[in-house]
């Protein structure tokens, strides 16, 4: 893996890798690496139809952590280093692509700030078939994208309208309540169904 992400064609790559300092073991890793994209889509599987201009974005990858070092901040802490590195390399966006089905890492990249812009229904991945063996597949997936940008800009890039437009659609809901002369249990029962 550290060599997927070795500097080739004169783009950036890096691997962040987090040891146990006594035992040596690796606890958590993350890498990084620039590609080109057309619009939202890897310029290799770009296609003429493909909308968006050619750009080249750090995509961010293969964050992991052992099983037993969960749950212990590793995997932030990875992050915002190599967010930290595409802002070295100039950048002022990272982007990822994360499975459709890992809520998890939805869940926590939601957390650090990004936001989904788009995905595939299809996207040519890796799987381990039932036989052990590493076959060719595909895989429904989520695109998401932060500024790292700093300030009052950042944060406006990063901002969840949709997360956002829920808050206000559950708190509308609570105000009916209370206008149309509801208890705390209205309440409380409009808010839990709103959210």
């Amino acid at each position: 893996m550290l060599e997927r992400y070795n500097q080739r064609g004169g783009l950036e790559g890096i691997m962040l890798v987090i040891r146990d300092e006594q035992t040596g073991a690796v606890l958590g890793c993350v890498g990084a690496q620039v590609q080109t994209f057309k619009g939202t889509v890897p310029f290799k599987r770009a296609d003429e139809g493909t909308k968006g201009e050619y750009t080249d974005r750090p995509v961010i990858a293969n964050l992991a952590t052992a099983p037993a070092a969960r749950r212990q901040g590793l995997a932030k802490r990875l992050m915002a280093a190599v967010e930290e590195e595409c802002l070295d390399w100039g950048y002022e966006e990272a982007v990822l692509v994360v499975e459709a089905s890992n809520s998890k890492a939805l869940g926590l990249y939601r957390k650090l700030g990004y936001k989904a812009i788009g995905g595939e229904a299809a996207t040519p991945n890796l799987k381990v078939s039932a036989e052990g063996k590493v076959v060719e597949a595909t895989v429904k997936t989520v695109f998401m994208r932060k500024s790292l940008r700093g300030g009052a800009a950042g944060a406006l890039d990063n901002l969840d309208v949709g997360a956002v437009l829920g808050v206000v659609v559950g708190a509308a809901v609570a105000a009916k309540v209370i206008t149309d002369g509801g208890g705390v249990d209205s309440i409380l029962a409009a808010g839990a169904s709103a959210f």
